[in-house]
């Protein structure tokens, strides 16, 4: 199912799970409501304000379940990069196989050694673009919060929009 179905879910608990779920990202994702602290990446704009050379691009809502997570019911919101130009670097370093590896091989072979991972799952939320992209959310009136009605909104920094 996709969210829109699941915010007009004949069942009203499922109904209202993805409903504060939707109110929970679009929170995380602008200045934060209640207890969701807001990561200040969206900006509500006016249409007009969006710049002629500027294109406006799409969002997909993104909905899934992950017993393991805090939240197991999940939605991101991601945003069409396709209608996007950036001529800068797109690509993420990463580490080569062999050097997991090897790595991996220390830390086992090694009398005591201890290892940490780290969770990078917001990278991109953090990091600045050089101007501002644009993105309009298509119409979710329908989900009775005065938060996800239809706006324009101006993305501020990179992110999983």
């Amino acid at each position: 199912m996709n969210y829109k179905d699941l915010i007009k879910h004949p069942n009203s608990k499922i109904c209202a799970r993805w409903t504060k779920l939707g109110i929970n990202e679009f929170a995380r994702l602008a200045q934060g409501l209640g207890d969701t602290a807001g990561m200040d990446v969206v900006t509500f704009i006016q249409r007009n304000q969006v710049p002629g050379d500027k294109k406006v691009t799409y969002t997909r809502y993104v909905v899934d379940y992950q017993p393991e997570k805090d939240e197991p019911w999940r939605l991101r919101i991601t945003c069409g990069g396709d209608r996007l130009e950036y001529n800068g670097n797109t690509t993420t370093q990463s580490a080569a196989m062999e050097t997991i590896k090897c790595q991996l091989n220390s830390i086992i072979s090694t009398k005591g050694a201890k290892a940490a991972t780290g969770d990078i799952s917001n990278m991109y939320l953090g990091s600045d673009l050089p101007e501002p992209e644009y993105v309009r959310f298509k119409d979710t009136s329908d989900t009775k919060h005065d938060l996800l009605t239809s706006h324009w909104w101006l993305m501020t920094s990179s992110s999983s929009i």
